[in-house]
């Protein structure tokens, strides 16, 4: 007998210098877990300085799921199958732009994601 999951998708707007934070996929609701399938950021301006880096996080300021390099333009495309991190309990996929020595890329995620415990 297979287990249906509920799948949700999202699209963050632009996180960029002096709005850092923007969220790909809200929280699904008490007691529910977000499980990363497919994810792809886009950088589109490159950070300024060194080190720069785009990162989809376990909530606002959470632990770190994925980063990629901000100091160059492209698309990074990451699919993690029925493998994928799980996020904590009630919480968003939320993507940032940081730790540029100057001024921060920009960049946009999306990320398709099965609902645990839905």
């Amino acid at each position: 007998m297979s287990t249906i999951h509920k799948v949700v998708t999202g699209i963050s707007a632009l996180a960029a210098n002096g709005d850092v934070d923007k969220t790909v996929i809200i929280a699904q609701g008490a007691g529910t877990k977000l499980r990363l399938v497919t994810v792809v950021i886009t950088v589109n301006v490159i950070a300024s300085g060194t080190n720069g880096v785009a990162a989809l996080e376990d909530g606002a300021g959470g632990t770190r799921l994925l980063e990629v390099n901000a100091g160059t333009l492209g698309t990074t495309v990451v699919q993690y199958g029925d493998e994928g991190p799980v996020l904590s309990a009630d919480t968003l996929l939320n993507l940032t732009v940081d730790t540029a020595a100057t001024t921060q890329a920009s960049a946009k995620a999306s990320a398709v994601c099965k609902v645990l415990g839905a």
